[in-house]
């Protein structure tokens, strides 16, 4: 309703036609009473005759000893015979709710509406709304219509309930009166054959259209029996499962014969268990992780996205479905939502089944580059916001360098280290890799520090050879053999008496005032320095600077030698 803007008047908008009964101006009296015609609905030739005779007749009938004549037309007659004067007839008072006003309403003869009431019919109940619904007839294949206050118990009545009826005309149509429930399985509508049938499914029912389909046993199945093919049509009432059915599933089934019509059908079906087995589709696998109200989301294991469900879709409706269930499934699209896909056929794995991520038999070896900047969970399947598969890692991952390849790298997280020995940058390491199956990250696993790059915070740069062993303290030779670098033996990684002459080590070093000395020194094992390329050709010169062990005065450490001999001259 709208209102004028200039008036203020209201105006009716959206007008719609609705049915008839939704809205009525009459109150119907619920018991049926009895009267008498005292004046007769003038035919059409008649009242052409008389141009001043009414359309409408008038019945009369007493009531606590007063007697009420009321008009009533031709569409209040529910019988096929003409009413005459006299006639004694069986209707319904109405009451115009607006005026008050009474009438003869869904009148019959008395003899008819006796034999109506003596004749009951049976059905079962297939739509319920909100003030009436229909009957599915047992006497024959057609449904018929019912008021609520041709039932008295309506507000109980469900879906599926055996009822007993009469049948009236009404505006020229049969519907439903005196609707009273039966005790279930009163009514039977087939003979059902106890011998059940293999065979294969060749159409299945819409279950999202099914109510506006016409054909009422759309579905289709083949089977064979003495070296010949048979079809069978079925509907989704015939079947005994929730969950989707598919073209070419192996079903057990029963025949079931009409016993109105006597028309054959496919009935009591269920899946066979080879249907997984022998069918095209494919089955994956994961978890359930949100069940709500009559449906819920499972866990991928081989893709990333969550996946729908409905609790009509398990095979096993006896249990109830509960999270960490693991389960496996088939994809289908959403019928109703294309950009969704739904899990159908879900079946109950047993736990320890499903599996989101698969970890290396091998063990690696590499160097940290970056430590994590704090605590994670390790599972690639939760790693995959943070580690995309540009191989970007954020903060809260550490990574390793390894392998051959150039920018071969893994992350990992610091619950996978040992906490007494948490591997720093530069640190060789060794661990395993724990790769998602949905995304392709990769995880490094179990990682444990093989080789330290710094000890107290001193990084193991340098390398070189021991020169000089005094009481507490000693000297080493870089590298480069360009100077001795100062270390006592408190610095040194091991025991100092097992440590001799020409001993390969590795060291830090610190700076105090101009003195250098060398940290954390330890020791390597023999041939870890790659020896100087020597010749084998013997020469001859003269020492001009020895090494400054035996001239502390000198400011080179390298001694220095002048080549002499035959047409030699160079240092």
């Amino acid at each position: 309703m709208t209102y004028d803007r200039k008036t203020g008047k209201p105006i009716a908008s959206a007008v719609m036609k609705i049915s008839p009964t939704v809205i009525s101006f009459e109150v119907l009296s619920e018991e049926r009473v009895t009267g008498t015609v005292t004046t007769e609905i003038k035919t059409q030739q008649e009242e052409d005759v008389e141009e001043h005779s009414s359309s409408q007749g008038r019945i009369s009938y007493e009531s606590r000893g007063e007697c009420f004549f009321l008009p009533y037309t031709i569409e209040d007659i529910e019988c096929e015979e003409t009413l005459k004067a006299g006639d004694k007839v069986v209707f319904q008072i109405a009451t115009d709710k607006r005026t008050g006003n009474l009438y003869a309403r869904h009148i019959q003869t008395e003899a008819g509406a006796l034999l109506q009431q003596q004749q009951r019919f049976q059905g079962v109940i297939c739509s319920l709304k909100e003030s009436f619904g229909f009957i599915e007839r047992a006497d024959v294949v057609q449904e018929i219509f019912f008021h609520f206050s041709e039932a008295k118990s309506f507000m109980e009545m469900e879906l599926g309930d055996d009822v007993e009826f009469s049948i009236q005309r009404r505006n020229g149509k049969e519907v439903a009166v005196s609707v009273v429930r039966l005790p279930e399985g009163t009514v039977i509508f087939d003979d059902i054959n106890p011998e059940q049938i293999k065979g294969q499914v060749l159409k299945v029912v819409d279950r999202s259209s099914s109510r506006h389909q016409s054909d009422t046993l759309p579905g289709k199945i083949q089977f064979y029996r003495d070296e010949k093919e048979y079809e069978l049509p079925f509907g989704e009432k015939d079947l005994d499962t929730t969950f989707t059915i598919l073209v070419k599933d192996w079903v057990q089934f029963n025949v079931a014969t009409d016993r109105r019509d006597q028309v054959q059908r496919a009935t009591n079906i269920e899946l066979l268990e080879e249907s997984f087995s022998m069918s095209e589709e494919t089955r994956e696998m994961g978890m359930v992780v949100v069940v709500k109200e009559g449906f819920g989301f499972i866990k991928c294991q081989d893709r990333e996205s969550r996946m729908f469900f409905h609790f009509s879709e398990l095979l096993d409706q006896s249990r109830q479905v509960q999270p960490q269930d693991e389960v496996e499934f088939s994809v289908v699209q959403d019928a109703t939502v294309p950009s969704r896909q739904n899990a159908i056929r879900i079946r109950y794995l047993p736990h320890g089944t499903v599996t989101f991520e698969q970890i290396s038999k091998e063990t690696y070896t590499g160097t940290v580059e970056k430590e994590p900047s704090n605590q994670f969970g390790r599972s690639p399947s939760k790693a995959k916001d943070e580690i995309n598969r540009n191989g970007s890692v954020g903060s809260e991952f550490g990574q390793i360098a390894y392998g051959d390849e150039p920018n071969q790298t893994v992350s990992y997280c610091i619950t996978d280290c040992d906490p007494r020995n948490l591997p720093k940058i530069g640190d060789k390491v060794q661990f395993s890799i724990c790769e998602s199956k949905c995304n392709g990250a990769k995880v490094a696993l179990e990682v444990k520090v093989v080789g330290r790059s710094a000890k107290n915070g001193f990084k193991y740069m340098h390398q070189g050879y021991v020169a000089a062993l005094k009481d507490g303290f000693g000297f080493i030779e870089s590298l480069e053999h360009d100077q001795e670098i100062f270390f006592h033996f408190s610095v040194y990684d091991g025991e100092v008496s097992h440590l001799d002459l020409g001993a390969e080590v590795e060291y830090g070093v610190s700076q105090k005032n101009s003195r250098i000395s060398a940290e954390c020194v330890r020791r390597l094992p023999k041939g870890t320095i790659e020896a100087d390329d020597v010749r084998d050709e013997m020469l001859e010169g003269v020492v001009v600077r020895p090494i400054r062990c035996f001239n502390p005065d000198q400011d080179e450490y390298s001694g220095l030698i002048r080549l002499g001999g035959k047409g030699l001259n160079g240092y």
